[in-house]
């Protein structure tokens, strides 16, 4: 009899695991989730005795699977579990780290949203405080006033100051022929300015200059012409 149930249970084993191998993934989709359900299904229906009971058969056949495992499927074993560890450390590290990301980043928001409630009291508070102040200076008329008399005189001198002819007036130089304010020009007596000869009109000039006024002179009026007979007196 109990060869019998032992064959029996080998067959669906074998018409199991043939039934897997030709189903498509969408079946074994189905398959798998119907099969959470009733796992689901019958954790919620046992009792605590009865959970207890199946964690010791299931611990019994763990413990007797790693007994019979060779070397190289505990080494299987052990770098899986390695694995899931170490998967499972950075997902607890990672969601640590988004909800300590979320928390900063609802802390700046809350901050934020306090400075700027307190920026709007503080805009209206002092926008209050122009109207008012507005609406007061409404209330009176503004006149100019008067510009102070000490102010008005200390203008007018500084302007005559500067209008008057000491300051104005300016002066020819009588080697360059340049025209600077008498302030800031200075005299030398012509004893001292070095190679004076040179400075003389040469006769070759005078006469060029003579014969020019001459040959002018023909052409204008009486009033001109005077004018020209001064210029060449004193050349």
């Amino acid at each position: 009899m109990n060869e019998t149930e032992e064959h029996r249970q080998l067959h669906l084993e074998k018409q199991k695991t043939r039934n897997q191998s030709n189903e498509t993934i969408e079946q074994r989709q189905i398959r798998l989730e119907k099969q959470k359900t009733r796992n689901q299904s019958n954790r919620s229906n046992k009792t605590e005795q009865q959970h207890q009971i199946q964690l010791e058969k299931q611990k019994t056949r763990t413990q007797s699977n790693r007994s019979n495992e060779t070397e190289q499927q505990r080494q299987i074993r052990l770098e899986k579990q390695r694995k899931r560890s170490e998967a499972s450390r950075v997902k607890k590290k990672f969601e640590k780290h988004t909800f300590d990301n979320i928390d900063i980043h609802r802390q700046n928001i809350e901050i934020q949203f306090s400075e700027a409630e307190e920026e709007a009291s503080l805009d209206n508070s002092s926008t209050n405080e122009n109207i008012i102040k507005k609406k007061n200076d409404s209330n009176y008329s503004c006149w100019p006033k008067p510009i102070p008399r000490e102010l008005k005189e200390a203008r007018l001198q500084k302007f005559l100051q500067q209008m008057s002819m000491s300051v104005l007036a300016d002066a020819t130089c009588g080697i360059c022929n340049v025209r600077t304010p008498i302030q800031q020009s200075k005299k030398v007596p012509l004893s001292k300015i070095p190679n004076i000869p040179l400075l003389k009109v040469s006769d070759e000039l005078k006469n060029l200059i003579t014969n020019g006024l001459s040959s002018l002179s023909q052409h204008l009026d009486g009033n001109s012409t005077a004018i020209l007979q001064n210029i060449q007196s004193n050349i």
